[in-house]
């Protein structure tokens, strides 16, 4: 009976123009970057990828939605730190979705999680289409990640759970997610990379309004959200902590240095460069200083030839030439960079005023190193007297207002 599905089911073809990929009326979804974290030192990175409930859809932050929940359930298992980085769409679909991973660098994920499929469901996409663009998709993942990155592909949940579609539990457009479920698990018995993840259960009992999908009560609780945080992160954490080395090959990816032509183009496009002092800049600055009681304190953006303080404190100048920057060393990776006495540390510069440095790299939102944030002093001090995880909190803040725009 399946080559009759096209013609049984025209019914729901009909209305697929109508919904797929319509944002629904009344519903605020996430407008603040792409990024979410969770605090903690050596923190894992993973890129949740897809549509459905990655993109969002009833919450206005992505502390609220999946990458948000994800990251701290994640860090409460591990005990380390998590960047979760959402890319999705309401408009992808299966066939399309490998085209936004053009020209990404995928190297440095640790993990990656595929949320896809439903709106497939939901026009009964042929069967054989999937698991051609499924093969593509994961191809894609495979090629581009880093040879030992977790990648998990969570599959389709029921149609009817979507209040958006306005379908019975129980109705074909279920019966074909399940259909399209099997054939990614028959796609993925020959790719050990590749792991399936049931998404978690839904209740039949739940409530359902009548009306549309903004109506429903359960598209204005993050509650869906924790659900399946808890579920990724229960099955992401083993295998995040055999990969949790400074050696392993995500992290390494990650830590390497960036072009400098990259950090040029991301820091000209952002407009930081020479740009007035702005309020909010100078209190994450000025708080880092009083936290940590040092001399001095600054958000410091790197051109090509010299370092200029967006925000400064504890000393008057707003730039020095890059020869002369604890702040270039620190953004050629990923990691705290910290310099108890200057005098005996080979990586510090030469001639420099001072005797301490701790810093932090700051990322544009789409990952390029353009600065760090640091507290500095005349005296040298032990690296023990910077609480890490507080300066790395610091530089999230100001990834944050640099998300905002």
């Amino acid at each position: 009976m399946t080559w009759l599905a096209p013609v049984l089911l025209r019914p729901y073809h009909r209305q697929r123009y109508r919904l797929i990929g319509q944002e629904p009326r009344g519903l605020p979804r996430p407008h603040d970057g792409s990024f979410a974290h969770a605090t903690g030192l050596n923190p894992d990175r993973v890129l949740l990828f897809g549509n459905g409930i990655a993109v969002g859809w009833g919450v206005a932050s992505q502390e609220l939605a999946l990458p948000g929940q994800l990251a701290r359930a994640l860090s409460a298992e591990t005990g380390r730190g998590a960047d979760v980085e959402v890319l999705s769409d309401s408009g992808w679909d299966i066939e399309s979705a490998a085209g936004a991973l053009a020209g990404r660098d995928l190297a440095g994920y640790d993990a990656v999680v595929v949320v896809i499929g439903v709106s497939d469901a939901y026009r009964f996409l042929p069967s054989k289409r999937w698991a051609d663009a499924l093969t593509g998709l994961l191809d894609v993942f495979e090629r581009e990640t880093s040879a030992t990155t977790t990648i998990t592909l969570m599959g389709i949940q029921p149609v009817s759970s979507v209040p958006l579609f306005r379908r019975r539990p129980g109705d074909p457009t279920d019966r074909w997610a399940e259909r399209l479920n099997r054939v990614s698990r028959r796609v993925l018995a020959d790719r050990p990379r590749v792991k399936y993840l049931a998404p978690p259960a839904v209740d039949p009992k739940a409530g359902r309004s009548p009306g549309t999908g903004a109506e429903d009560p359960r598209y204005r609780s993050p509650r869906r959200f924790t659900e399946w945080a808890l579920t990724q992160a229960a099955f992401l954490a083993p295998q995040l902590d055999a990969e949790s080395g400074i050696d392993r090959p995500a992290r390494r990816a990650r830590n390497r240095p960036q072009r400098t032509e990259r950090r040029l183009e991301t820091i000209w496009d952002l407009g930081l460069m020479d740009s007035p002092r702005e309020k909010r800049y100078d209190d994450i600055v000025r708080k880092a200083q009083q936290m940590f009681g040092t001399r001095g304190a600054a958000f410091s953006v790197l051109d090509d030839k010299r370092q200029w303080n967006k925000a400064v404190v504890g000393v008057e100048a707003r730039e020095w030439p890059l020869d002369d920057s604890f702040c270039r060393t620190t953004i050629e990776h990923s990691l705290p960079f910290v310099v108890e006495d200057a005098r005996s540390d080979d990586r510090a510069p030469k001639d420099t005023p001072m005797r301490f440095y701790a810093g932090y790299p700051v990322e544009a939102p789409d990952g390029t190193r353009i600065g760090a944030l640091c507290v500095f002093d005349e005296s040298p001090r032990p690296a023990d007297s910077i609480d890490l995880v507080i300066l790395r909190d610091l530089a999230l803040a100001i990834q944050r207002e640099l998300a905002a725009g």
